[in-house]
This record gives structure tokens, sequence and C-alpha cells, in this order.
């Protein structure tokens, strides 16, 4: 896969590792300079068509292979390198860097998503057989070692995030052994000798995590796939020693019991969902494309107010009343520290008109928010300039005071929440808290981390529904699986998620919003079928998509990063902002606009 490397130094010198550049048109906005390596043609021809694709006004910039780390690790210079995934960890090793130092000071993000694939072939006796062995040994261990980490960083802290107010110590900026308490041992020998032929290759990892009893990772899966893949001469003539019948029966028998086992699980399962749902649809098979709700056409007309500026990702919630208010955003049209929303906005339903009414402490994005329904609403975490925000912001809308009340050590964004009472919200999941779970008391201000969802996601939403007593948590699953993404549903009660698949559907493009009552739940933007948004009914867990004209979404051009508040006393639903994106040029534009949708239906 081909992927451009960029240094963060020009958004922070401090908080290298959480930079806003979520996708390549983010490289656009910030103006990078692009290089590429001055004996690399395929990559000089990429940066030439990029150049001419989005009229970057640079040449094709090439550099030397002393050059391709130096001059993006220089915090003074912004510059982005095109290549292929690793080739700058291997550059940056042969230029004496450490590999800690070059994880820590840059980021990469795809250019394309085609793979390439290549091959190698040693002959018997090659003078290369050495190097082929270290480059896998330190291939491999390299994908092993970063996922500990990354479970490390995501269980036990580690790459704490920095105070806006304080300077960020050392101890903050990188991983804590320690704190992990996770030990690698390594054994292995060479793959190739010289006479040729397999050898043995093994590794052994001892995986230590204190308190928190986890299963195999993903390292140990990779682990045990690579010492089933690779072994001796003599290992394998061993396969081809008569079996023992009484090796064959035990064989059998193991194989018989995990099919009963397995057979019971999905039994138990299905007996477990089938509780939330209405009798009368039990047995249904539930198709998303139903006749649910007559929404063969929808309308969406536009509001007289406007966003003060054009903004993605506003985070919003309706009061129950008259008002839905709007908190942050970013605003990609704006620069420097403004293009992080720190405005708190008040949208009244009834006068059509939109006012400022508070501050955030800062420009913040990304985050997401609960209520309790007397007047509080609280925002947690989201990207701010420069790093990433651990806070808990207090909003009260009768006071319009805003104070930070807690602060959690997890990185919350493109997270679910969901108040279950007036004292008790849940957050859960996202791009960097994929499988996690916090309960936070709205009245004490105190949290404690619950149990871990069943499955990981990198963007999530949420329906809370308060007849059952249950979430239903979807998105876009982690970043190594590909669709259909596992669906949750999770009981705060017993604290307990179930991966059940409730067909809403997940043909996600980009990041949806959603809102919902105690029957009926929205989403809008970012699904394939780009004109329209998807109603899902609560009760029946049946829904369909319903076009929608008047939406800047439609054929090519997709619709999403918007915010939205369904009003049920009114039937309608609100939209707040947005981008719509060229799916061919990738152009996009961000929107000011407010939408009114009548959804009584």
């Amino acid at each position: 896969m081909v992927y451009g490397a960029y240094s963060a130094a020009i958004v922070s010198t401090v908080a290298i590792h959480f930079v806003p550049i979520q996708r390549f048109v983010d490289f656009i906005t910030y103006k990078f300079d692009f290089t590429v390596h001055n004996n690399s043609e395929p990559f000089q021809l990429i940066l030439k068509n990029l150049i001419q694709s989005w009229g970057l006004k640079q040449d094709v910039l090439l550099v030397q292979t002393i050059d391709e780390l130096s001059h993006l690790l220089d915090p003074n210079l912004s510059k982005a390198f095109i290549s292929y995934q690793d080739l700058f960890y291997q550059t940056a090793l042969s230029l004496g860097y450490s590999e800690q130092s070059v994880c820590s000071a840059l980021s990469k993000v795809p250019l394309s998503d085609f793979r390439y694939k290549t091959s190698m072939v040693l002959k018997k006796g090659s003078e290369y057989a050495k190097i082929f062995n270290h480059n896998i040994f330190s291939l491999l261990l390299r994908i092993c070692v970063r996922t500990l980490l990354h479970e490390c960083r995501k269980s036990e802290g580690g790459l704490d995030s920095m105070s806006p107010f304080t300077p960020a110590t050392p101890a903050q900026r990188r991983p804590n052994p320690q704190s992990c308490r996770t030990k690698i041992i390594v054994k292995n020998r060479v793959l190739f000798g010289n006479s040729g032929g397999l050898g043995a290759f093994e590794r052994y990892y001892n995986i230590s995590k204190g308190d928190r009893n986890r299963g195999p990772t993903s390292s140990d899966l990779l682990l045990l796939s690579f010492k089933i893949a690779i072994t001796t001469h003599r290992e394998k003539a061993r396969d081809l020693d008569p079996v023992r019948f009484h090796d064959a029966f035990t064989a059998f028998l193991f194989v018989f019991i995990g099919y009963v086992v397995a057979l019971l699980v999905l039994v138990a399962e299905r007996l477990y969902s089938s509780r939330f749902l209405d009798p009368t649809v039990e047995s249904a098979a539930f198709p998303y494309l139903t006749d649910a709700a007559d929404c063969s056409q929808l309308y969406a007309k536009k509001c007289d107010a406007h966003l003060p500026h054009p903004t993605q990702v506003p985070v919003v919630s309706y009061d129950g009343d008259d008002a839905i208010y709007i908190f942050g955003g970013c605003r990609w049209t704006l620069s420097g520290p403004d293009v992080y929303s720190n405005e708190i906005l008040k949208y009244t339903i009834s006068t059509d008109t939109i006012q400022l009414v508070a501050h955030l402490p800062f420009g913040v994005y990304l985050g997401t928010l609960t209520a309790d329904g007397l007047g509080n609403y609280f925002y947690f975490g989201g990207a701010i300039p420069g790093y990433n925000s651990h806070y808990v912001i207090k909003f009260n809308s009768y006071t319009n005071q805003v104070d930070i009340v807690n602060r959690i050590p997890y990185y919350f964004h493109y997270s679910a929440s969901f108040a279950v009472d007036q004292s008790t919200a849940y957050v859960m999941a996202g791009n960097l808290f994929q499988e996690g779970v916090i309960k936070f008391d709205m009245q004490t201000y105190a949290w404690e981390q619950m149990a871990d969802l069943p499955t990981k996601f990198r963007t999530a939403v949420a329906f809370w529904d308060k007849n059952k007593q249950a979430a239903y948590v979807f998105g876009q699953g982690n970043a190594a699986v590909s669709p259909p993404y596992d669906q949750v549903i999770h009981e705060p009660a017993p604290d307990y998620g179930q991966i059940y698949n409730f067909q809403i559907p997940d043909d996600y493009l980009n990041v949806p919003a959603v809102s919902n009552d105690e029957t009926d739940g929205f989403v809008v933007g970012g699904f394939k079928p780009t004109e329209s948004l998807f109603w899902f009914q609560m009760q029946s867990w049946t829904g369909k998509y319903c076009p929608v004209v008047g939406l800047p979404g439609g054929d090519d051009v997709l619709f999403s990063r918007t915010g939205i508040a369904f009003v049920p006393n009114l039937n309608r639903l609100y939209v707040f902002g947005g981008a719509s994106q060229n799916l061919n040029n990738y152009l996009e534009t961000t929107h000011d606009t407010i939408w009114v949708i009548d959804v009584d239906l």
C-alpha cells in the first residue's frame, strides 16, 4: 500500500502522535510540501499526478536517501514523504535513528488503497540469506511489539495526553513499560541456511497484564500462524508417520466436542437476543429494506438560520423543549486555532434563530455528548489544537456556565455515548478507545471503567432504547476488519455486551450522525445510498432507507460528518452543517446550513 508519511511538527511540537489529519484530503488543507526519493520513478509519477489533480503549487521535489528521514524530523519544516509503508523505518535504522524516535515523530495516512504485491526468491548459498532472515525477523518482531504496545497503551495508560494548561513531562510523552507489565521472550533460528532449505523458527511471548485478564491478542495469533506455517523438513517428515488409533480418536473427540460447544453457544446467543424483540416479529428475518415506514420521499428544507461558519462534525443535542445546542466542530475554512470551534450555540426552534451562549475552554471536535435532562450537558474528550482532550466539560443551559469537572485518561474520538437516567451516562468505543466502556456519574462526576465490548469500533454511534434498557451500538469496525461489521447490544445493568445483528446496514463510506427517541432512530450521512437517511424502528428492529431531496448528497456526492437532532413532539429532524464530498475527485465542501426534515409518517 502506498503511504504518505508526514511530520506533525507543523501542527504541534509537543503532541506529535495525534494530529488532525485523518485522510489524504487533509494534506491539501495543511499545504505540505510533498517529496519522493530521487530514484523512485513510480512515486515520482504518483506525486506528479497529485500535483496536477489538486493544483498544488510545487514541483516534483526529489530527495536523497540521507534526507528521507532528516527532512521529516526537522520541526521547522512542513514536509510529507510518499513511499511504501515500511520504507521510512528501514531508512531510519540505516541512518542511526532509533525506531521509537521515528515512531514518535512521524505519522502516516494512505494515499492509495491498492496493495502492491511482490516476492523474493533466494538460491541455495545466496549471500543475501542473512539479510533476508534479518528482514523477516525484524518485520515480524516489529509488528508483534507494536501490537503489544498498543494493547498496553489502551489498557493501562502510556502515551498519556497533555493538559492544555501545563507543559508535558517526558513520562507523559512516551510509553511506560512498567505500567504495561509486558514481557517478551524471543527464540529464533535462521530460516534459510547457506545450504538452503527451511530451518526452524520459533518465538514465544509471555504476556502478563496485571489485573486485566485478557485472552490471546492479535500478536499471539500472528505468532501462532507463523509457527504453523514454518517447519523443518524433519517436522514435515513426522507428519508422514502412521497415526495411532488412540491419537486419531482423541483428535476426533476434540473436534466433536468443539462443534457441540459452538452449537450450544449459538443457541444461547439466539435465546438471549430474542428477549429484546417484540413477540410479533421475533421470528421475522428483519430485512432492513422493509416497509417499516412509508418514507418513499422526504424533503429537507433550509432554515433561515445558519451556523456562524461552515462546520464539520458538530455535536448537537435537543433539550426536550424548544432548543437545540451545538457544541464545537471543525471549520476548515478558517486557519490556525480557529479551525477548532470553542463555541456553544443555541438554536431556537420556534423562532428559527441561532445565538452564541457560551464558550468551551478550548476549541474541540470529534468528542461526544450526553445530557442529564436537567439542563446539564457533558462533553467528553475530542481533539483540540495540538493534542487530544481527556477532559469532561459540563455546560449548564440555565446559567450558561462552563466547567471542567473531571479528567479521564482515555481518548474519545468518534465514540458513542448515551444517558441511562438523570445521573448515569456511558461512553464507549471509537477510534482510540475501540472496545472500551466508561460509566460516568453526572451528579458526582466520578467515573469507572466497565467490561469491554465484545468487538472493536473505530467509529461508533448508538441508539439508547429506554424501554428495553439497552443500547444498540454500531458503526465502522476495527481498521483490520472488513464489512460486514459486528453490531452490539449493550446492557448497562448487568454490564454485558452481546454481538447481534439488528439489521442496521453497514455500508458506510464516512462518519454518520444519529438521533432517536423511544420509538424511532435516525441515521443521516455516511451511507452508500448518498441521497438517503436510514429510519430504524426501535420496537420491531425494522427500518429502511428513505430518499431525501434537499440535502447536499446524491449519486457521486457523499454527505457526512454532520450533526442531527430529532424533535419527537414535532416529528422533525434537524441537520446541522456537515461536508459533501465528490467521490470521483474527493473535492469537498463544508456547509453552514441548517436543514429541517419532516418525518411525520
